[in-house]
């Protein structure tokens, strides 16, 4: 059994509504509903609050809840390298398709250009510099970034990322909606 189940059996069992049980715990509505229907676990304190309003020991909730001492294998990360070799991309991610972002670590050698990209409309891009300088160009307007900076700009927007330094550059990038 889930912590999600467990609380919907005892909202069940006390024919409290997600309302109710909302406006009792200080808990969002949606976020019990995540919680319930297990895609997410909520936090310490959001567990706390609950447990409180449905009049349950806390250590009730954790009643017959499976646990995991280690996660399911999975098969490893993707790494999609560029055809020159000169870029990489490692997907710092599992099961994309269950996700709302794509975290991946960019590797860009030293005087190498990434093509041009634009993703679907809506989309957000946040990159974070670990080692190295890039330039981040994004609609004909550049920024230059150095270790420690970032920059969150629409992904829908043509950009690219250069590396015109001697030194390779690393790269956290963030994107929202997973774009492969």
């Amino acid at each position: 059994m889930r912590i999600g189940e467990q609380i919907k059996k005892y909202r069940s069992m006390r024919s409290m509504s997600l309302t109710k049980l909302s406006e009792a715990s200080g808990v969002q509505i949606a976020t019990l509903s995540r919680i319930e229907n297990g895609k997410m676990t909520g936090t310490l304190a959001s567990h706390m609050s609950i447990a409180e309003a449905l009049g349950v020991e806390f250590t009730e909730l954790y009643r017959n809840v499976e646990t995991a001492a280690q996660p399911p294998q999975e098969d490893p990360l993707e790494i999609v390298t560029s055809l020159d070799g000169k870029i990489s991309r490692e997907i710092l991610a599992r099961n994309l398709s269950n996700h709302k972002m794509l975290p991946s670590l960019i590797k860009i050698a030293p005087e190498t250009s990434a093509p041009s990209e634009s993703f679907s409309l809506g989309s957000e891009r946040f990159i974070y510099v670990l080692e190295g300088n890039i330039n981040l160009t994004v609609n004909g307007r550049t920024a230059a970034l150095e270790p420690g900076m970032s920059l969150l700009f629409n992904a829908s927007a043509t950009h690219s990322i250069s590396n015109n330094t001697a030194s390779p550059a690393r790269i956290l990038s963030v994107t929202t909606p997973v774009n492969l």
